[in-house]
């Protein structure tokens, strides 16, 4: 679906269910933009954890 028949649907047929169906949308459309910014922190939150275990265990164990 795309923005110009959407934009077109609400103004041929301007009622409250439309408006409401409108303000979901954009409430999850934010919602998806949301996740998809907070998803690449927590990757790389999570990719930085083993990075320090792996220099603790080095550092722990001197094998050079």
């Amino acid at each position: 679906i795309s923005l110009a028949k959407l934009t077109n649907l609400f103004s041929v047929t301007g009622s409250l269910n439309n408006l409401w169906l409108w303000v979901i949308s954009l409430i999850a459309f934010n919602f998806l933009i949301f996740i998809a910014s907070v998803k690449p922190r927590t990757e790389s939150q999570v990719r930085q954890i083993p990075d320090d275990k792996i220099k603790e265990f080095f550092n722990n164990n001197n094998i050079f």
